[in-house]
């Protein structure tokens, strides 16, 4: 029998970008494969829609159980100006994982014309399934 492994996401980070705004942009988790079995390795993305940002600093907690993200399972995109033209930083913990970047571009242009898509990554986290269950990522901030 195989076991299998669901991947839930947890909610999203909403995040307005400037004072008064109407709209709201968000920032989310999608995963490659909703289902895999356990001892499968798949992607999670990090993705920012509606939203030009020079930099995040965001919490994900998760089960340590069921699924295991290593350092050097997490690539950062190149929309804030990576990897030459930014700051990354990555703090894992027992059962959740800090990642950010801070872009070090000079010109908003440069900036805006990285992130000129109305969705674009962020971050991409290879996660290896450990067990059956729902493996849920939760925004701690």
């Amino acid at each position: 029998m195989t076991k299998r492994l669901l991947l839930g996401m947890a909610g999203a980070a909403i995040l307005a970008f400037s004072p008064g705004a109407a709209a709201a942009g968000i920032i989310s988790l999608v995963p490659s494969h909703s289902t895999v079995t356990a001892g499968d390795i798949f992607q999670v993305d990090l993705i920012a829609t509606d939203l030009q940002i020079g930099g995040y600093d965001l919490i994900l907690a998760y089960n340590p159980l069921l699924g295991l993200i290593e350092e050097s399972g997490v690539l950062f995109d190149s929309s804030l100006g990576g990897p030459d033209d930014s700051f990354t930083f990555l703090f894992p913990g027992l059962d959740s994982l800090e990642l950010g970047e801070v872009s070090l571009l000079t010109s908003p242009a440069d900036l805006a014309a990285r992130q000129s898509s109305l969705s674009f990554p962020l971050a991409h986290l290879t996660v290896t399934a450990l067990s059956a269950g729902t493996l849920n990522f939760d925004f701690v901030s």
